[in-house]
């Protein structure tokens, strides 16, 4: 029997408006929750259901900063839903492109190669 992990709420982030001071409380949320997984200096992002093709892919390795990984997943008009299911960290993008969402895990640098073979093997 499988465990199933309560899923908690972070943070959210309205990125159409140009409301600064959300934009700063969702990187505080962030950074601070970063702090709290079991990574250490460089992290990949794998996202799903990405734009309206509904791709899946991964990011480079980057560091493991909230500033990094905002600058990653950026687009123009979307909103952030930011969730921890156990230690894994889940941002959910909703934009014009994903009005459903876009699935992004941050990952640990040690499972990139494994990730990568997986995903484009197929």
């Amino acid at each position: 029997m499988s465990k199933h992990l309560k899923t908690k709420l972070i943070d959210t982030f309205d990125g159409t408006s140009d409301n600064e001071y959300e934009y700063d409380k969702f990187l505080d949320s962030l950074s601070d929750e970063l702090t709290k997984i079991p990574i250490k200096n460089n992290c990949f992002l794998e996202i799903k259901n990405g734009g309206w093709r509904k791709l899946h892919g991964l990011t480079c390795v980057i560091k493991m900063t909230a500033h990094y990984i905002l600058r990653k997943i950026w687009v123009n008009g979307f909103s952030l839903k930011l969730e921890k299911r156990g230690s894994q960290l889940i941002i959910t993008r909703y934009s014009h492109d994903e009005p459903t969402g876009a699935t992004i895990y941050i990952h640990p640098q040690s499972k990139y190669q494994t990730m990568r073979t997986a995903i484009f093997s197929k």
